[in-house]
This record gives structure tokens, sequence and C-alpha cells, in this order.
């Protein structure tokens, strides 16, 4: 419906662009021959000029060559940028060719114009598309979500704009098809001389054409502004927007997080979670969730064996919100803060201790893109790339400084981990026995950072009644993880949520750490 009403429109437009009369003729007097008559020249001349002046645009002129020199409305300016870019070339595009000569009808003299013009219809029906696309490589190439929203966090309206201009640009540069029409004009003679006689109220030309194009503006911009929103964040800024408070949730039971989890679907994007509804938990404990639209956290406890394992699991939409954090926000600051601390400084949904780098001053580390310190002889390295993957590679590789930075350059890496052993690869467990730190072959409370999927994580810690290395490694593989790697153990273990210690943490307190990692919403402040 909607589209045979534009279809309709254009023809509209066009007949009121060339000031055609659509005069009824009985089918009886359109069968009979046309009387061709000897041509007056002076009549011929009047279509002429008429249709030169309308082909160039100068309608004040054409008014002039219009019996009774109606008012066709088409002298102001286009306020629109998109709408004044289609007149233009709209304008541009017609031609004209005189078909035969005049010839009588019952009506009077007429005379057949071949109108050649560009079809609006082809230019416009890919603008909602084009823009789309466009604006979505916007987003994805922006350095700054300010670029792209604005206070009210809706996408902001100069953009949007230049978007569609742009999309017009493309539109006329490669959709371009042009259609003709044989139109009559009739003429009438007065005054001593010849006018064609306009259609009664054909003026507002404009007024119709930009209700036309406010009906392909608006369905171009219904799919535009359809984009779901993509927001991220800098690592040079390392404070995160605040959680919205009424976002954290906590329950006893897991059936509680159906709901959550429905509403989590299409951040999940068909990813399985670890943690499921028939999930044991431990006895007396709480599962603690946030949830906004960028960021699904479940913080819960269960037991095996005695000890009990913490885990936090979060899917995030963009892999900015994966972050690193050193104390100060400065490599080798020399301050020491609680995890708890740290996590609260920066708005943290989650977070868990990193390597505390400081406490060995050896391995590979990067932060913000930079080595800040080259020397993996002794230590498997986890590097985080842009894509938000954990990159796991063994000791004994990368340990000259320059070998790191065109590795780091190469591979897009954000930051990096120096603890260790790597613990399961590829859903494997490949935990080294024997390595330099962690105390492997003891048994003590344990960390480890855990990818699931794309944009899915895991932290996990085990305390209580420690395992050894393999044993850790084993249930990391048994939960479903296909990349695991040890962080700092012992009293270092830590997981906070919330700005809540999560785990019963050794000899009942948190020690001081150079540092953390974690996970943050990407909505700007408030949501």
């Amino acid at each position: 419906m909607k589209k045979c009403g534009i279809r309709n429109c254009i023809y509209v437009l066009l007949a009121i662009v060339l000031f055609v009369t659509a005069v009824s003729i009985a089918v009886l007097c359109r069968e009979m021959p046309p009387v061709l008559l000897k041509v007056p020249e002076e009549a011929v001349r009047q279509v002429e000029n008429l249709m030169d002046a309308v082909c160039s645009g100068h309608f004040s002129e054409a008014e002039q060559f219009l019996y009774g020199q109606p008012d066709l409305g088409a002298d102001r300016k286009l306020e629109a940028a998109v709408d004044a870019m289609i007149w233009e070339a709209y304008i541009k595009s017609l031609d004209y060719e005189l078909q035969g000569g005049l010839y009588a009808t019952a009506s009077g003299l007429m005379q057949d114009v071949k109108l050649i013009s560009m079809e609006l219809d082809t230019v416009t029906a890919n603008l909602g598309s084009r823009a789309k696309t466009l604006l979505s490589s916007t987003i994805e190439s922006a350095g700054n979500v300010a670029e792209i929203y604005d206070e009210k966090n809706n996408y902001r309206e100069d953009l949007v704009m230049e978007t569609m201009e742009e999309a017009v640009r493309q539109a006329l540069e490669e959709d371009v098809r042009y259609t003709y029409q044989i139109l009559s004009l009739p003429l009438v003679y007065s005054g001593g001389q010849w006018w064609i006689r306009p259609e009664e109220g054909c003026g507002g030309l404009l007024d119709r054409f930009e209700m036309y194009m406010n009906h392909v503006t608006s369905d171009a911009l219904e799919g535009v502004l359809s984009i779901e929103k993509v927001y991220w964040l800098l690592d040079e800024n390392p404070v995160a927007p605040k959680p919205d408070e009424e976002h954290y949730g906590e329950a006893t039971n897991p059936l509680e997080l159906v709901p959550v989890i429905e509403r989590a679907e299409k951040l999940l994007d068909g990813q399985e979670l670890a943690f499921q509804t028939d999930t044991e938990i431990r006895e007396d404990s709480t599962i603690t969730y946030y949830l906004d639209e960028t960021i699904l956290c479940i913080t819960w406890q269960h037991m095996v064996d005695g000890a009990v394992y913490t885990c936090s699991e979060v899917k995030i939409a963009h892999p900015s919100q994966f972050r690193r954090f050193l104390s100060d926000d400065r490599f080798a600051s020399g301050k020491l803060y609680k995890a708890t601390e740290m996590a609260a400084s920066v708005n943290a949904v989650t977070a868990s201790n990193g390597d505390y780098y400081a406490y060995r001053g050896y391995g590979n580390l990067v932060y913000h893109g930079e080595v800040k310190m080259a020397e993996n002889r002794y230590m498997d390295t986890c590097y985080v790339d842009e894509k938000g993957d954990l990159i796991l590679v063994d000791f004994g590789k990368l340990y000259k400084k320059e070998d790191v930075q065109r590795f780091v350059d190469e591979h897009g890496i954000r930051f990096s981990l120096a603890f260790g052993p790597i613990l399961v690869e590829d859903g494997r467990v490949t935990a080294k026995y024997d390595y330099a730190v962690g105390q492997t072959d003891g048994y003590y409370s344990r960390s480890a950072l855990c990818q699931m999927g794309p944009l899915h994580y895991m932290f996990v810690t085990v305390n209580r009644r420690g395992k050894n290395i393999s044993q850790f490694a084993k249930h990391l593989q048994e939960l479903g993880v296909d990349k695991a790697y040890a962080l700092d153990g012992g009293q270092t273990s830590t997981i906070v949520t919330g700005n809540e210690l999560m785990n019963p943490v050794d000899y009942g307190g948190e020690r001081e750490t150079s540092d953390i990692i974690y996970f943050a919403t990407a909505l700007p402040q408030g949501g």
C-alpha cells in the first residue's frame, strides 16, 4: 500500500514538473487519427521554451509560458540536505524530445513530449540499508563513544544526518537509472500568443516533493536507528562507568536465575553457560549476579572433595570490557592495595587478582599495548588481544623485548599476564607439574582466568582445601573451559563482585597486591 502511494507520488511529481493536463478523452475520439495542422511555429517554440526552463530548473521562467502564469512553488530552498541533493540530481537528469508535430484532438491542440528522467524510486530504494552499513562502519572505527552517542545515549543527530547524506551520495553514484514517459501538453491561444495550459492546482511542487522525501527518509532512518548500539571503553581510561546497583541481584537457588538468563539471551548469542539451573551450589551460599545489555556476571560457590570453588562467569558485549589495572594505573608504582579496593576504584562489575608482577620483577608484561617488562625464561605468558581472546605462550619463547613488541604489534595485544602455568588449552589439560612458580605440586589455594568462548570468561579460585595444579586444571576442564591460565595463588587468590569479596581467602583476609584483572559494564553512567 505504501509502495503504491510512493509510486503514485512520483507520477504526480513528474506530471507537475511538466505541467501536464490529464485530459480525459473519449475512446472514440482517441481512436480517430489526429488531424495534422500546419505547424504554428510560435506554439512549438513555446513548448520548447517551457521544456528548456523546466529541465534547467528555472521555474520562475517556466511560469511565463503557462496560461494564467500560476505560482509553481518551486523557487524556495529545500531545508533538508538530503532532499536538496536528490532534487538537484533529479532536475539535472531531466531531458526531453518532441514527439512528432502538433495535432488536433477533441479538446484542442496537443504536443507530445518524451520526458527522460532519473528514477526516484531506484535511487531512494536502498538508502536505509546503505545508511545502516555506513553507520555500522563508523561505529566500528570510532575511537570514542562520544563520537557516536549524545549525552542522552542516543545516536548523535549530526552523525545520523551525515550518514544519510553519504548514503545519498553513494546512491547517486551507483544506483541511478533513467526512464521516460510520453506526455501530452495542451496548448491554447490567447491575447495574441500561444500558452501551455497547466493542470489545475499545479502549485506546491516542492511541497509534494518534500512529502515524498519525508516518507523515504522516515523509512531509511527507521532502519538506521534500529542498529543495535555498541558501547566500548578506552584502555587509557582505567575507570569504567559505574554499574547500576539495581542490576545486581542475589539468589539462593539456581532456578531463580532462569529469567535472568532468558533476558541475557541476546548477549549470550547462542553460547551455553557453565552455570546451569541444576548446578549444585555450596550449602548456605548465595549466588550473586549482574546483568545489563553489555555484561552478564554470575558468581557462585560449589564444593568438590571438601574444597570450596568460587566461580565468576562473565559474558561481555565488547572486548574493551575485559581490562587489567596496575596499582595507581602505573607500571612499577610501588603501591600495593587489596583487590576489593582496586576493583572499587575502577568500577569493576567483577574482578580477580592478577599475577602480582611487582613481587618478582620478571616475565613478559604488556600494559596498554606497550611492553613494560620482557623476561620469559621461566613462566608461561597469557596475552589478551583486541578481540578479547587469550593467546597462551609457553615459557622460553619470546623473551627479548624487541621480539615481544613485534608479537604484540602483529597480534594486537592489549595486555598480558605473567604467572602460569597454562592449565587448559583447546579443552585439554596441559598443566606443567614441574614449574618455576606457584608450587604446582603442593596443595594450595589457587586462582585461574578461563575463556569459555568468544567474549565469554570465568574467574575460578579454590580455597579451604587446596589442590595441586593438575587437580585444579582437571576441574576447570570439567567446567567446560576452552582455555585456562593460572594466576597468583595462596592468600592472593581473590574474586570480587560488586565490591564484595566472594571467596574464603586464606588466613582470613586479603593480601595486598599490585594488580587486578576485571570486567566492566560499557553502558554510560546510569545505563
